[in-house]
């Protein structure tokens, strides 16, 4: 008797088709383009006018990113779990017309709680599916060899935003005041984020009859066929490329040690890149720029930051992604400790772009890092239980920075201590990082 003959499990397309994962990514990137012009980068540009026409500390304005944290920490887990039983769609496009509300809502504020109440709870709930939760289900579940083209796609929002964002604010703030720029803000995230998640917005390939990348599935089996099983792991590269073909549950998940490192150390390696994208024009106000050059000054950290999203994107299909962690944060480290030391200000400059390079790779390379370790089908819930740690390490950079700079009237205590917290998390990553392995013989 002949024995059987294998077919391949899954085929690549013919010839070019059109793949519903780009819509995916088309609207992913509208969350961080959007997202990031209305928050980050539309309180990095609100911060020195907000201060000196209410009276209120730099500390206390950023302070308000606290509760929001909290609320964010609290509905992350419960978005998480939502998302992944019943879509992303409908808490991505509420998310983003709430959070556009309230954003509109910061042009009539004269009170401190006022503000709190509406920058730090209402837009608190808003912010993990937007930055967190959303996107890295769309990426995730839609793409596995692409997977680092697509999450470079889909970061790129971020540097873009800083190019459109940070001009478009600070002419709006000269010409029509912070107030009327909040309200503009905040109608951009309902256009760039709400409405596009409600039309767009869909579940796993799976369910539109597709499967990841826009692979096909092969002809049915021929008597006598049997189909060849899909790798569980995918190696490749000099230092093994690692990709799961498997789905961890969500508790499974949580007894590796690989689930605790990238849920602890990634935001601590990550911390000093929001304070940069709050601070920078205060930081080059505070070197005796005016705050026109210092708005323009802070591209040479968005030019970084976009020429980062094809560098890791090439590194990361190429190198486990574990060691592209330890190379980002390694040049986080040294571009934090150059912007201290700098001489002049073009140094400063420079240094502020080396840095971009390295804050370029952290959403992106978180993006791959969770489901290239647990897989694609419960990743909404694993980053929902994770993301309380990422937007409270995003929040505390920029507080610390903004405390500190109260204190003593300079930055430069804050940036020494985010330079010394991302060499010891990179560390970290080197020494306990590492692909959980269900092998008996592999620790966890």
């Amino acid at each position: 008797m002949a024995a059987p003959t294998t077919t391949p499990a899954v085929e690549t397309p013919a010839g070019p088709r059109f793949f519903y994962g780009w819509v995916i990514v088309a609207v992913s990137f509208l969350a961080q383009f959007g997202g990031t012009i209305a928050g980050m980068y539309g309180l990095t540009v609100m911060l020195v006018p907000m201060s000196e026409d209410l009276g209120w500390s730099r500390t206390s304005i950023v302070g308000a990113n606290i509760p929001a944290s909290i609320i964010a920490a609290l509905a992350a887990p419960f978005l998480g779990r939502i998302s992944d039983r019943f879509g992303s769609r409908v808490p991505m496009a509420l998310s983003g017309v709430v959070g556009g509300l309230s954003i509109m809502a910061i042009a009539g504020v004269h009170s401190i709680w006022v503000y709190y109440l509406i920058f730090g709870v209402v837009n608190g709930i808003t912010r993990p599916m937007i930055q967190v939760i959303g996107i890295s289900a769309g990426v995730a579940e839609w793409f596995q060899r692409r997977r680092a083209q697509a999450a470079g796609m889909v970061s790129l929002g971020i540097p873009i935003a800083g190019f459109v964002g940070v001009p478009l604010a600070q002419f709006l703030v000269i010409n029509v005041g912070w107030r009327a720029t909040w309200f503009v803000l905040g109608a951009l995230l309902i256009v760039l984020v709400g409405i596009p998640a409600a039309i767009f917005w869909r579940p796993r390939p799976e369910a539109m009859g597709l499967l990841p990348d826009g692979d096909v599935a092969p002809p049915p089996l021929a008597p006598g066929e049997i189909a060849a099983p899909r790798a569980v792991e995918a190696h490749r590269g000099r230092f093994g490329v690692h990709r799961t073909m498997e789905d961890w549950e969500p508790r499974e998940a949580m007894r590796t040690r690989a689930f605790w490192v990238l849920t602890l150390v990634l935001p601590v390696i990550a911390l000093a890149g929001p304070a940069f994208m709050t601070h920078i024009i205060a930081f080059f106000i505070s070197r005796g720029l005016t705050p026109q050059s210092a708005a323009f000054a802070s591209t040479s950290f968005i030019i970084g930051t976009f020429v980062a999203r094809f560098l890791w994107a090439w590194l990361s299909d190429r190198l486990h992604i574990q060691y592209c962690y330890v190379a980002m944060g390694t040049i986080a480290t040294l571009g934090t400790a150059l912007v201290l030391y700098s001489p002049t200000i073009t140094l400063a400059y420079i240094a502020v772009l080396i840095f971009g390079i390295a804050a370029g790779g952290m959403l992106q390379l978180k993006l791959q890092i969770w489901p290239d370790y647990f897989g694609r089908a419960n990743i909404a819930t694993l980053r929902g239980y994770s993301a309380p740690f990422d937007l409270i390490g995003g929040v505390g950079g920029p507080f610390f920075a903004a405390w500190i700079y109260d204190l003593t009237q300079s930055y430069n205590t804050a940036f020494l201590v985010f330079a010394i917290l991302s060499g010891a998390s990179t560390l970290a990553m080197l020494l306990l990082g590492g692909a959980p392995s269900r092998r008996p013989d592999a620790a966890v």
